[in-house]
């Protein structure tokens, strides 16, 4: 509130509801001042309606997200929404392990592992979007009917269906007998990868991260968990291996890094957080 008010004094005043008396004799006046549930109602009503310091707020502007606190989050909103969750924290492991494989030139089995991913945390935002939660069964692996399902109710990846269609076909890499048939059947030709292949998919990737429904605590402390444990843990570069995994040659990330990292550290001070381990220098 108080970065707040330095912003937009003229709106914060008054939401506050810090009543200045009318008489000159503070001693025989009363100074009332809103709940905190009503400043927080109001601050979060001005953000609704884009109106706090005429900022916009959109899919990648979350900088004036009030937080929650770190009980509500853990105790109430996780345990509400585990089942999603669980497929978001499964993703986003797989993601990683994609990015590991394919630093290593382990190439197709990082586009099976990536496959994989995507899969999971599409299922993660059909959730979070208001689907119903069996959906292990109901899509199975296929991405394209999953993804037209989202298409239904408001969420359009159209820009990245290339990516999904080889991602589907992909799938088929782990076995020798299914991909020889499903190149007969669909006449795609070699699904080998690349870095630029992988490019396509580190931007879809970074999408379904970066747009997952919810508050900002989840998309800082889960869909961005390496960034999160580098944060708290203060650790040289060598000894974290996942954010390493996660950010080398990551063009769809790194532009974003800065500000999560800054959001991040925002986040530990207002759940105050302390530092596990000192500084070491890297």
């Amino acid at each position: 509130l108080k970065v707040l008010a330095n912003l937009a004094p003229h709106k914060l005043t008054p939401m506050l509801g810090v009543h200045q008396p009318k008489s000159r004799n503070r001693a025989n006046t009363e100074w009332t001042i809103n709940s905190r549930d009503s400043v927080i109602a109001n601050v979060m009503s001005l953000i609704a309606n884009h109106s706090l310091c005429g900022l916009s707020i959109g899919e990648e502007d979350s900088l004036m997200t009030a937080f929650q606190t770190k009980e509500n989050f853990y105790n109430k909103y996780y345990p509400a929404n585990a089942s999603a969750i669980e497929f978001l924290n499964d993703g986003r492991r797989d993601y990683v392990a994609a990015r590991c494989l394919l630093l290593n030139n382990l190439l197709s089995q990082s586009l099976t592992l990536a496959s994989q991913a995507v899969e999971k945390l599409l299922k993660a935002h059909y959730i979070l979007r208001g689907g119903p939660k069996d959906v292990k069964n109901k899509f199975g692996h296929r991405l394209l009917k999953l993804t037209a399902e989202l298409s239904n109710i408001g969420f359009d990846l159209s820009t990245y269906s290339k990516t999904l269609n080889f991602l589907e076909a992909g799938y088929s890499l782990r076995y020798t007998d299914e991909y020889r048939n499903h190149l007969k059947s669909t006449k795609i030709g070699s699904l080998s990868l690349s870095y630029d292949e992988f490019s396509c998919i580190d931007d879809l990737s970074i999408h379904l991260l970066k747009s997952m429904p919810g508050p900002e605590e989840l998309r800082l402390v889960l869909c961005y968990n390496p960034v999160w444990v580098h944060v708290l843990w203060n650790r040289p570069h060598h000894q974290q291996p996942e954010y390493n995994f996660l950010v080398q040659k990551n063009d769809a990330l790194n532009p974003l890094l800065a500000g999560i990292i800054d959001r991040t550290h925002q986040l530990q001070a207002f759940w105050e957080i302390p530092e596990t381990e000192p500084m070491i220098a890297t």
